[in-house]
Protein backbone atom coordinates (compact mmCIF):
# COMPACT_ATOMS: atom_id res chain seq x y z
CA UNK A 1 0.00 0.00 0.00
CA UNK A 2 1.38 3.45 -0.69
CA UNK A 3 0.20 6.55 0.02
CA UNK A 4 0.83 9.52 -2.32
CA UNK A 5 2.60 12.81 -1.09
CA UNK A 6 1.40 14.99 -4.18
CA UNK A 7 1.05 18.08 -1.89
CA UNK A 8 3.76 20.67 -2.18
CA UNK A 9 4.53 23.10 0.36
CA UNK A 10 4.35 26.52 -1.17
CA UNK A 11 6.41 28.34 1.14
CA UNK A 12 8.23 29.30 -1.93
CA UNK A 13 5.23 31.35 -3.58
CA UNK A 14 4.19 32.84 0.00
CA UNK A 15 7.60 34.49 0.35
CA UNK A 16 7.14 35.49 -3.20
CA UNK A 17 4.11 37.23 -2.45
CA UNK A 18 5.73 38.52 0.85
CA UNK A 19 3.71 36.29 3.38
CA UNK A 20 5.28 34.72 6.09
CA UNK A 21 6.38 30.97 5.71
CA UNK A 22 4.48 29.95 8.99
CA UNK A 23 1.09 30.78 7.65
CA UNK A 24 1.15 29.17 4.71
CA UNK A 25 -0.11 25.84 4.88
CA UNK A 26 -2.11 25.30 1.95
CA UNK A 27 -0.68 22.87 -0.90
CA UNK A 28 -0.13 22.79 -4.38
CA UNK A 29 -1.41 19.68 -6.38
CA UNK A 30 1.13 18.60 -9.11
CA UNK A 31 -1.66 18.87 -11.47
CA UNK A 32 -3.01 20.86 -13.92
CA UNK A 33 -5.95 22.85 -13.15
CA UNK A 34 -9.03 21.68 -15.13
CA UNK A 35 -10.98 24.83 -15.51
CA UNK A 36 -10.03 28.61 -15.19
CA UNK A 37 -9.72 29.45 -11.50
CA UNK A 38 -9.05 33.06 -10.09
CA UNK A 39 -8.58 34.34 -6.90
CA UNK A 40 -8.35 37.76 -5.55
CA UNK A 41 -5.36 39.35 -3.87
CA UNK A 42 -4.39 39.38 -0.37
CA UNK A 43 -5.32 43.37 0.33
CA UNK A 44 -1.86 43.25 2.55
CA UNK A 45 0.16 42.50 -0.51
CA UNK A 46 1.38 45.83 -2.23
CA UNK A 47 -0.75 45.09 -5.57
CA UNK A 48 -3.73 46.76 -6.59
CA UNK A 49 -5.86 44.16 -4.87
CA UNK A 50 -9.12 45.83 -7.00
CA UNK A 51 -7.57 45.81 -10.70
CA UNK A 52 -5.96 42.34 -10.56
CA UNK A 53 -6.26 38.61 -9.31
CA UNK A 54 -4.58 35.29 -9.56
CA UNK A 55 -4.92 32.53 -11.90
CA UNK A 56 -4.59 29.58 -10.68
CA UNK A 57 -2.20 26.88 -13.26
CA UNK A 58 -2.11 23.97 -10.85
CA UNK A 59 -5.11 22.55 -8.78
CA UNK A 60 -4.32 23.86 -5.17
CA UNK A 61 -5.40 21.52 -2.35
CA UNK A 62 -9.03 21.55 -1.13
CA UNK A 63 -10.58 23.22 -4.09
CA UNK A 64 -13.84 20.91 -4.92
CA UNK A 65 -12.14 20.43 -8.68
CA UNK A 66 -8.38 19.07 -7.09
CA UNK A 67 -9.64 15.41 -6.98
CA UNK A 68 -10.52 15.24 -10.60
CA UNK A 69 -7.34 17.02 -11.74
CA UNK A 70 -5.57 14.50 -9.52
CA UNK A 71 -7.26 11.15 -10.59
CA UNK A 72 -6.61 12.87 -14.46
CA UNK A 73 -3.21 13.16 -13.90
CA UNK A 74 -2.65 9.96 -12.07
CA UNK A 75 -4.69 7.80 -14.89
CA UNK A 76 -2.42 10.01 -17.67
CA UNK A 77 0.30 8.59 -16.48
CA UNK A 78 -0.57 4.80 -15.49
CA UNK A 79 -1.73 4.72 -19.24
CA UNK A 80 1.69 6.12 -20.37
CA UNK A 81 3.58 3.26 -18.49
CA UNK A 82 1.06 0.71 -20.10
CA UNK A 83 -1.78 0.28 -17.65
CA UNK A 84 -5.43 0.02 -18.96
CA UNK A 85 -8.21 1.51 -16.98
CA UNK A 86 -10.53 -1.34 -15.59
CA UNK A 87 -14.28 -0.80 -17.66
CA UNK A 88 -15.93 -1.85 -14.83
CA UNK A 89 -14.19 0.54 -12.30
CA UNK A 90 -12.57 3.60 -13.33
CA UNK A 91 -10.66 3.31 -9.58
CA UNK A 92 -8.87 -0.19 -11.00
CA UNK A 93 -6.30 -0.29 -13.31
CA UNK A 94 -4.30 -3.38 -14.69
CA UNK A 95 -1.15 -4.59 -16.75
CA UNK A 96 -0.80 -7.62 -18.16
CA UNK A 97 2.70 -7.35 -19.53
CA UNK A 98 5.47 -8.08 -18.38
CA UNK A 99 3.72 -9.32 -15.39
CA UNK A 100 0.10 -8.77 -13.84
CA UNK A 101 0.01 -6.24 -12.38
CA UNK A 102 -3.35 -4.72 -10.62
CA UNK A 103 -3.53 -1.07 -8.70
CA UNK A 104 -6.55 0.24 -7.03
CA UNK A 105 -6.38 3.91 -6.32
CA UNK A 106 -8.49 5.38 -3.33
CA UNK A 107 -7.96 8.89 -3.15
CA UNK A 108 -4.21 9.59 -2.63
CA UNK A 109 -3.62 5.72 -2.22
CA UNK A 110 -3.02 2.56 -4.08
CA UNK A 111 -3.03 -0.62 -3.32
CA UNK A 112 -0.88 -2.52 -5.24
CA UNK A 113 -1.60 -6.32 -6.39
CA UNK A 114 0.95 -8.83 -7.92
CA UNK A 115 4.15 -10.94 -7.83
CA UNK A 116 6.79 -8.16 -8.28
CA UNK A 117 5.81 -4.87 -7.45
CA UNK A 118 9.13 -3.30 -7.40
CA UNK A 119 9.66 -2.39 -10.84
CA UNK A 120 6.37 -0.32 -11.03
CA UNK A 121 7.19 1.37 -7.58
CA UNK A 122 10.72 2.77 -8.87
CA UNK A 123 8.72 4.38 -11.59
CA UNK A 124 6.13 6.15 -9.71
CA UNK A 125 8.53 7.37 -7.25
CA UNK A 126 10.71 8.85 -10.54
CA UNK A 127 7.32 10.73 -11.16
CA UNK A 128 5.20 11.28 -7.94
CA UNK A 129 6.48 11.34 -4.01
CA UNK A 130 5.40 8.40 -2.55
CA UNK A 131 5.44 6.85 0.82
CA UNK A 132 5.45 3.30 1.38
CA UNK A 133 3.05 2.18 4.13
CA UNK A 134 3.47 -1.64 4.14
CA UNK A 135 1.13 -4.00 3.25
CA UNK A 136 -2.31 -3.13 4.00
CA UNK A 137 -4.43 -5.58 5.91
CA UNK A 138 -8.29 -3.71 5.69
CA UNK A 139 -8.92 -2.05 2.40
CA UNK A 140 -12.15 -0.16 1.98
CA UNK A 141 -13.74 -2.75 4.79
CA UNK A 142 -12.40 -5.88 3.36
CA UNK A 143 -10.02 -7.57 5.41
CA UNK A 144 -6.85 -9.11 3.26
CA UNK A 145 -5.49 -11.48 4.92
CA UNK A 146 -2.28 -13.14 2.87
CA UNK A 147 -1.23 -16.63 2.46
CA UNK A 148 1.60 -18.21 0.47
CA UNK A 149 -0.24 -19.36 -2.25
CA UNK A 150 -3.34 -17.21 -2.07
CA UNK A 151 -5.34 -14.30 -0.28
CA UNK A 152 -8.31 -14.25 1.61
CA UNK A 153 -11.06 -11.09 1.46
CA UNK A 154 -13.96 -10.95 4.41
CA UNK A 155 -15.87 -8.69 5.76
CA UNK A 156 -16.42 -10.53 8.81
CA UNK A 157 -15.48 -8.17 11.25
CA UNK A 158 -18.01 -5.61 9.25
CA UNK A 159 -20.71 -7.91 9.41
CA UNK A 160 -20.80 -8.57 13.09
CA UNK A 161 -20.92 -4.87 13.75
CA UNK A 162 -23.64 -5.17 11.51
CA UNK A 163 -25.40 -8.15 13.73
CA UNK A 164 -24.48 -5.91 16.83
CA UNK A 165 -25.69 -2.54 15.67
CA UNK A 166 -29.51 -4.21 15.11
CA UNK A 167 -29.24 -6.65 17.59
CA UNK A 168 -29.37 -9.53 15.36
CA UNK A 169 -26.63 -11.95 17.04
CA UNK A 170 -28.58 -14.44 17.07
CA UNK A 171 -30.32 -14.53 13.87
CA UNK A 172 -30.41 -17.56 11.54
CA UNK A 173 -27.37 -17.41 9.61
CA UNK A 174 -27.60 -18.66 5.77
CA UNK A 175 -24.00 -20.36 4.45
CA UNK A 176 -24.52 -17.91 1.42
CA UNK A 177 -25.79 -14.67 0.47
CA UNK A 178 -26.91 -15.99 -2.85
CA UNK A 179 -30.01 -17.78 -3.94
CA UNK A 180 -29.32 -21.59 -4.20
CA UNK A 181 -28.90 -23.77 -7.27
CA UNK A 182 -27.78 -20.00 -8.87
CA UNK A 183 -25.45 -20.50 -11.80
CA UNK A 184 -23.14 -17.63 -12.62
CA UNK A 185 -20.73 -17.72 -15.71
CA UNK A 186 -17.32 -16.28 -15.80
CA UNK A 187 -17.62 -12.61 -17.63
CA UNK A 188 -16.35 -12.39 -21.17
CA UNK A 189 -13.55 -10.50 -22.41
CA UNK A 190 -16.19 -7.48 -23.61
CA UNK A 191 -17.51 -7.30 -19.81
CA UNK A 192 -14.21 -6.72 -18.18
Amino acid sequence: MFKLSQRIDCTLLCQRLGLPPDRCEEHILKCSSTRDIYLSIPQRLEIDWRKYCLKLKKAIYGLKQAPLAWYNCLKYWLQSVGFSACKLDPCVFYQKEPEALWIYVHVDNIAIFGTNIQLFTEKINRVFNTKDIGPSDLLLGVKIQQQDDYIILDQQHFVNSLLDLYSMQHCKAVNTPLVPNEYLSPATNDKR
